[in-house]
C-alpha cells in the first residue's frame, strides 16, 4: 500500500482485504519520488504508480499514540526483518486491542489521516 507521502507499507492480501476496499480510481497524489519495488527474477525496478488505485478504509478503531521524544526504532509484525524508525515529534502508534500492531507514523502523515477523539 502507498501512503500519502509515497511511503510504501507491505501488507498481505488477506490483511488488506479485511481493512480496505479498492476503488476504481487511480492513485493521483503528487509525490516527491515515485515508489518502486525490485523484481527479483528480472533484477530490475518496477514502478508502483501504474498499478496503484485509491482505496477506502473499512474499519474504524482507536489508535493510541504519543510523540517520540528521541530517535526510535520499532520492529513491526509485518516487517520483522527490518524496522521502522522515527525522530523526535513523530508518533508512536498502537492499535487499541491489537498488541501486534505497533508502528511509527511520520508526524505529517499522522496529522493528515488521524482525528483526535
Amino acid at each position: 500500500m502507498i501512503g500519502i507521502l509515497g511511503e510504501v507499507y507491505p501488507l498481505e492480501a488477506n490483511v488488506f482485504n479485511a481493512k480496505y476496499t479498492p476503488l476504481d480510481e487511480p492513485f493521483t497524489e503528487e509525490l516527491e519520488y515515485a515508489p518502486s519495488v525490485t523484481d527479483i527474477a528480472a533484477d530490475s525496478p518496477c514502478g508502483l504508480i501504474p498499478f496503484a488505485r485509491k482505496c477506502r478504509s473499512e474499519q474504524s478503531g482507536t489508535i493510541l499514540a504519543r510523540p517520540l521524544e528521541k530517535y526510535t526504532k520499532v520492529f513491526t509484525a509485518w516487517e520483522y526483518e527490518s524496522y521502522m524508525s522515527g525522530g523526535k515529534g513523530d508518533m508512536l502508534c498502537y492499535t487499541d486491542g491489537n498488541s501486534r500492531d505497533v508502528y511509527i507514523a511520520r508526524r505529517q502523515v499522522f496529522d493528515s489521516i488521524y482525528e483526535e477523539i
